[in-house]
């Protein structure tokens, strides 16, 4: 079969995960980047600065994005063409292409309710099959599917980047990737937590942010900085497969729903600390994460679990096992097709 695959590079490679279980699974895919071939991103932004109408000049820009996903799309011939964290191709792009009767399935994998995420919804409308990461987000799409209903598809792990390393040596007691943004509630939430963590233990901080918030609020996370800024995949099996606990603070986007680096964290065979989301319990087997709603409670996790080491590698090894039987990308990829009526 012939996918047609859109979705954004730089959203947590999502659509590069899921192009890669497809093929996987022996289906021929064509990947399109939501922005369009010719984004001229730095005119844009020049443009936007001084533009008294910012978003129209941004709608220009983004139908000519559309317009190149259309010619794409005609071009490829696909039998089912999906979209995923795709807000540059606007709902009448969508429109356009339902009259070449192919299934369309709309991903929704990034909050709805964010910039310009609006042609998000409009874009469901037009389309035949509507899926989401997050069931808390179920009801604003609801409104948008002209009846049809939401299906729950989850993010997935990377079996193929995360896996244990043998006789690695465990240089963090305690490590945390991820991006500690400046600009969104998620950068201060998890410097707030790397903020709480014992002062006598090992600790490691890798992301984004960290020094802007080392800089301001919480000055005693400064020596905990091991890397401020990307972390390659290669990199976070290594921090992973290095430390005693692996900590994992979500983004406040994920209202219910678990994060690819928890399912890739498990891959790796690390013990995880996870805050808590609901579906830590709706897919996975009581227990299988410990998990924890308040800085105090993490705490308590630490003590409780740091000094086990035999305990914590048995339980992240049934950890991993959970996710490699059932929540790997090629999973999601074989339920999108079930969901999809196609094989």
């Amino acid at each position: 079969m012939k996918i047609h695959l859109t979705g954004a590079v730089w959203h947590a490679d999502i659509s590069g995960h899921m192009k890669n279980a497809f093929e996987a699974l022996g289906h021929e895919v064509i990947f399109f980047d939501e922005r369009g071939s010719n984004r001229f991103e730095r005119f844009k932004k020049i443009w936007l600065r001084f533009s008294r109408r910012p978003y129209e000049v941004d709608d220009r820009f983004r139908a000519r994005a559309s317009a190149e996903w259309i010619a794409s799309v005609t071009e490829c011939k696909p039998d089912l063409i999906i979209l995923e964290h795709a807000v540059n191709i606007l709902p009448a792009a969508v429109e356009k292409i339902r009259d070449l009767h192919i299934p369309i399935v709309y991903w929704v994998t990034s909050p709805p309710d964010l910039l310009q995420s609006k042609d998000v919804l409009l874009g469901v409308y037009f389309a035949d099959h509507v899926m989401t990461i997050d069931r808390a987000w179920m009801p604003l799409i609801a409104h948008f599917t002209h009846g049809k209903i939401v299906h729950h598809l989850p993010l997935g792990g990377a079996s193929e980047n995360f896996f244990p390393i043998a006789e690695s040596t465990k240089e963090f007691d305690i490590s945390f990737v991820g991006s500690f943004s400046p600009q969104y509630p998620d950068g201060l939430l998890r410097a707030y937590f790397a903020d709480r963590l014992p002062k006598d233990v090992r600790v490691g901080l890798f992301g984004h942010g960290t020094g802007y918030w080392a800089g301001r609020c919480f000055p005693a996370i400064k020596p905990l900085i091991r890397t401020e800024g990307h972390v390659s995949v290669e990199k976070l099996n290594e921090i992973y497969n290095k430390s005693e606990i692996v900590l994992n603070i979500h983004s406040t986007g994920h209202r219910t729903s678990i994060s690819s680096r928890t399912l890739d964290a498990s891959l790796a065979g690390a013990f995880q600390l996870v805050d808590w989301r609901e579906d830590l319990d709706v897919l996975m087997p009581q227990g299988t994460f410990q998990s924890f709603k308040t800085a105090d409670e993490m705490l308590a996790l630490i003590g409780k679990w740091l000094p086990d080491r035999a305990l914590r590698a048995a339980k992240a090894a049934e950890a991993r096992a959970v996710v490699i039987a059932a929540h790997t990308w090629k999973h999601r990829a074989e339920t999108l097709l079930r969901l999809a009526g196609v094989r």
